[in-house]
């Protein structure tokens, strides 16, 4: 019942949060479900150590063998984790935004969307290119839209006298 009551609290707690930052805030709409999630999750699995503990069965032969499941778990989706946290570093520290032009290694193009494992955009001819965040986040980046100053070519032709 007490654990029932923190999960309904944890996630009253999360719906305050959503509402009061608005569902346009980009952080708590791609973020916010994974951490509550991830908050209930461990809630419950501490609820059954607890439960286990209380019926006096041995507990430390199961957390090690979860610690070695993390473990596996870990290195199997580091890719998953890394683009997560390029994403995350993106929105925070706003490098850019949808709609910015960006430079990222030989891709050059206008931000079209920003999700939790990849960044899309449209190239100057009009191919859509996905760019995994964590490339984002570990190559230089150029956002072309806040330079200062623009270089124009211009070609004028000379006329044949």
């Amino acid at each position: 019942i007490v654990t029932a009551m923190v999960a309904s609290a944890v996630n009253i707690v999360f719906r305050e949060i959503k509402y009061s930052f608005g569902a346009d805030h980009l952080i708590i709409r791609k973020f916010l479900p994974t951490l509550r999630f991830t908050t209930l999750l461990l809630i419950w699995i501490v609820w059954w150590f607890l439960i286990l503990e209380s019926l006096h069965i041995n507990t430390d032969g199961l957390l090690a063998w979860a610690w070695i499941g993390w473990a596996l778990f870990a290195i199997a989706s580091r890719d998953i984790i890394a683009n997560l946290l390029g994403s995350l570093s993106i929105i925070l520290s706003k490098m850019f935004e949808i709609g910015d032009s960006i430079r990222v290694k030989w891709h050059e193009g206008v931000v079209e969307e920003i999700t939790m494992s990849y960044t899309k955009i449209m190239n100057t001819e009009g191919k859509v290119v996905y760019i995994p965040n964590k490339i984002i986040s570990i190559e230089s980046l150029e956002n072309l839209s806040r330079r200062r100053f623009f270089l124009y070519n211009f070609k004028v032709k000379k006329k044949k006298a």
